[in-house]
């Protein structure tokens, strides 16, 4: 495994919820219009939308890529590569929807017994 050659494990960031299929030819393209958005809304006046990445790969959720070879659920985290000696997991999603961001902290964030509950105080908070 290339990850247990890593001699220093705390100053890597791994990337838990991949959105991407694992060695997605498309990857870069899409970092490149997120990155290409995010410059662009910064500067955006009111009422001016956003563009939408229509990936020739598919377009996925939270349920469909959490079976990709390449996500790292909570779980794993905890048990293999916390142990492995890596500290930080970083959460993709700079360019998703808010009820998909969303569904990520709860995952990743919440304690399962909660889960619900705070996924329901979250989605009244954006009603308001």
């Amino acid at each position: 495994n290339a990850l247990s050659k890593i001699k220093d494990r705390s100053r890597c960031e791994l990337l838990v919820n991949a959105c991407c299929k694992e060695f997605c030819p498309m990857r870069g393209d899409h970092y490149r219009f997120i990155s290409e958005q995010q410059i662009k809304n910064a500067s955006r006046k009111d009422g001016e939308p956003l563009g939408k990445w229509d990936c020739t790969m598919g377009n996925y959720n939270y349920f469909t890529y959490r079976h990709f070879p390449n996500f790292i659920g909570i779980d794993e985290i905890i048990e293999k590569y916390e142990p492995m000696g890596f500290e930080h997991f970083k959460l993709e999603g700079r360019g998703s929807t808010t009820i998909h961001l969303l569904e990520q902290y709860v995952q990743y964030m919440v304690k399962e017994e909660y889960r619900d509950e705070a996924r329901y105080e979250m989605l009244c908070g954006l009603s308001t």
